[in-house]
């Protein structure tokens, strides 16, 4: 199975939270660019604006009465504001091109100055609502963006000498733009609106390429910070917890190996490292104090084990010196039956062998001269050597009878069947019993 080090993962943990990190700063700094694009646009809109509205201000103030008294012909470019403050600007666009200064209106005396759709709309947001007198904001031209400040210009009285009737105009303005439009304009309404157009281009290049440094900037050092951090996990920590790793393997593969890892840090992994010594020497000891253990646990099965088998052999020799008794007990009381019969038929055979032979004797004595059949019977029989030998008989057979009862008699104390305690006997008696039954 694939198994992923924790040095990958937690690589892997810090290159996302950076990867989040950066979008997140990458999306705070385009905003902050973007404010202060903004900004640096209104800045340079406003510079340009008071530069127009000073223009205008020092023609309606200054230029024009000081030239009234010297004439009442009119002059353009003393009298009229739009139209000197728009010569002026042609002069500062040969040094700053781009820049656009425009005073629109709906009806225009120039109709250079008249409004597009986008003005009229400004002009139309500043009558809706009088009380806001500057707008700002983009202009997507063809082939470029503008940032726009407009001011609302009101009609002034001071205006009326070109913008009241037709016939009160000067001559020269009705000459110029003829007397169809640009009159008539009421004083007191917002008629025109004064509108500096700045290019964004060069802002718009700056802020892209603030922004592209930066992200280089910031991905080169997240890249420099992922390579650091990886290499001092691992030598801080990956390479360390492998010890730990490998110490516990071999601790578990051979018990009795002494394994300890040299780590001697104050933080966590070198208390890890000071805990785990300190469990194998307190497994050394328990494993030495087991294996002795277990020694004294083997002599003492050892011991038990043997005493066991000597106790199981005295009980088979209990049981058959048990069934041997049975079986001696058994047969001496088969014997002893028919014994005791002989030896009490023994004795009558005895006195009625003496009787007959008493008779025999007595009939010889009475009957010297037998008949010859008898006589040839007697000859037969050898009847003196019946009578000696038929009393050795009767008393061999005695003999063999009390041997018999001797035997049995020995056998009964062989087998000892009727005696459960121990009690003291005579060695030399159990001796001769045990050779007469041999």
């Amino acid at each position: 199975m694939f198994c992923i080090s924790i040095k990958f993962k937690f690589t892997l943990a810090v290159i996302i939270c950076l990867v989040l990190v950066m979008g997140l700063g990458v999306c705070k700094l385009n905003k902050l660019q973007l404010k202060a694009f903004e900004q640096e646009a209104r800045n340079r809109s406003e510079l340009v604006l008071n530069f127009g509205q000073a223009s205008r201000n020092y023609v309606i103030n200054k230029l024009a009465p000081a030239v009234e008294e010297h004439t009442t012909a009119m002059i353009f470019e003393a009298k009229s504001n739009a139209f000197a403050t728009r010569s002026i600007f042609e002069f500062f666009n040969e040094k700053i091109p781009g820049y656009i200064y425009k005073q629109p209106a709906a009806s225009p005396l120039n109709l250079q100055n008249q409004a597009d759709d986008f003005e009229t709309e400004i002009i139309a947001r500043f009558k809706a609502n009088p009380a806001i007198k500057e707008l700002t904001g983009y202009k997507q031209d063809t082939n470029q963006e503008f940032f726009y400040v407009a001011q609302s210009i009101t009609m002034e009285p001071s205006c009326l000498q070109c913008h009241g009737k037709p016939e009160d105009a000067p001559k020269e303005v009705v000459e110029k733009y003829g007397n169809t439009h640009g009159f008539n304009w009421p004083v007191g309404d917002i008629v025109s609106a004064l509108m500096i157009y700045v290019p964004t281009k060069d802002l718009r290049a700056n802020q892209a390429s603030m922004l592209t440094t930066v992200i280089g900037t910031f991905i080169g050092l997240t890249v420099v910070l992922i390579i650091l951090i990886y290499f001092l996990f691992d030598k801080l920590v990956s390479k360390r917890i492998s010890k730990v790793s490998q110490a516990m393997k071999q601790a578990g593969i051979n018990p009795e190996l002494t394994v300890r890892i040299d780590d001697t840090a104050g933080d966590e992994l070198g208390m890890m490292a000071k805990v785990f010594n300190r469990m194998a020497d307190s497994l050394e000891d328990s494993y030495s104090n087991l294996e002795n253990k277990v020694a004294e646990r083997t002599a003492e099965l050892k011991k038990t084990l043997q005493e066991l088998q000597l106790a199981q052999l005295q009980l088979i020799q209990t049981e058959k010196m048990s069934s041997l008794g049975q079986l001696v007990a058994g047969i001496a009381h088969e014997i002893n039956n028919p014994l005791s019969f002989i030896n009490g038929n023994i004795e009558h055979a005895n006195v009625y062998a003496d009787n007959l032979l008493t008779l025999v004797k007595l009939y010889q004595q009475t009957y010297p001269q037998p008949e010859e059949n008898i006589q040839d019977y007697l000859d037969e029989i050898d009847l003196e050597f019946l009578t000696e030998d038929l009393r050795k008989l009767l008393s061999s057979m005695k003999m063999g009878s009390e041997r018999i009862s001797q035997i049995v008699l020995n056998l009964r104390n062989f087998s000892r069947l009727d005696e459960a305690e121990m009690k003291s006997v005579n060695l030399h008696e159990g001796i001769d019993s045990t050779l007469i039954i041999l």
